[in-house]
């Protein structure tokens, strides 16, 4: 009798360890990986606000500002020259925030003296409104200093002036960056329709054109 349950155990248990080895062990399901991300655009920072002004004769009572960068919308002022430093306000005209080029400015010539400046101002009150100096379109400044450049300006041929003779044919660039692609001319006086080209150095003279307008 004791040989036959010792018997009867050892199949149960041969039994139980054959069920063992033929139940495969279960896995964890596979994840899936996280998706990747992509990461934010860096937007580029904007240029510090800036002027670009070169010496220049005063043309139907004009000057011209080749560059104005703005944080916003603004005005670039013209100062007469008083004692040394920026004095009264003969002109001024409106500039979008970025890059503004060849911004002309209509000018009090009778009140122009040999050195202006050019100094950019905040359009912080009334928009299109010029508010200063009795109003908050104060001038601009980066750290503590104003932005302002002074430049030389003479008055130019007017009309009338020796009869109906032209200007003579000439250009006014000054050295500068080169932005988005482009570069600016100042001033062109041309006698008829024409182009300005832009020929880079070979030899030391004016070799291949790589840009007109």
């Amino acid at each position: 009798m004791r040989k036959a349950v010792f018997l009867l155990a050892l199949a149960t248990l041969a039994f139980l360890a054959a069920c063992q080895r033929a139940t495969p062990t279960p896995q964890p399901e596979p994840t899936e990986a996280p998706a990747a991300t992509e990461a934010p655009a860096m937007e580029e920072p904007m240029a510090k606000p800036s002027i670009e002004v070169q010496d220049q004769e005063i043309m139907d009572g004009k000057v011209v500002i080749a560059r104005v960068v703005s944080e916003g919308p603004g005005w670039v002022a013209i100062h007469i020259e008083k004692d040394g430093k920026p004095g009264p306000i003969i002109g001024y005209a409106p500039v979008q925030a970025g890059e503004n080029t060849n911004v002309e400015v209509e000018i009090d010539t009778e009140k122009a003296t040999e050195t202006l400046f050019a100094m950019l101002h905040v359009d912080a009150g009334e928009q299109g409104k010029y508010e200063f100096p009795d109003g908050p379109d104060v001038p601009v400044k980066v750290g503590d200093k104003v932005v302002v450049k002074p430049f030389k300006a003479k008055k130019g041929m007017m009309e009338g002036d020796m009869g109906d003779m032209a200007a003579q044919p000439m250009i006014e660039v000054q050295d500068q960056e080169i932005m988005d692609g482009k570069v600016v001319i100042a001033r062109v006086v041309s006698e008829g329709p024409g182009w300005v080209a832009i020929h880079i150095e070979k030899d030391g003279k004016p070799g291949p054109i790589i840009g007109y307008a």
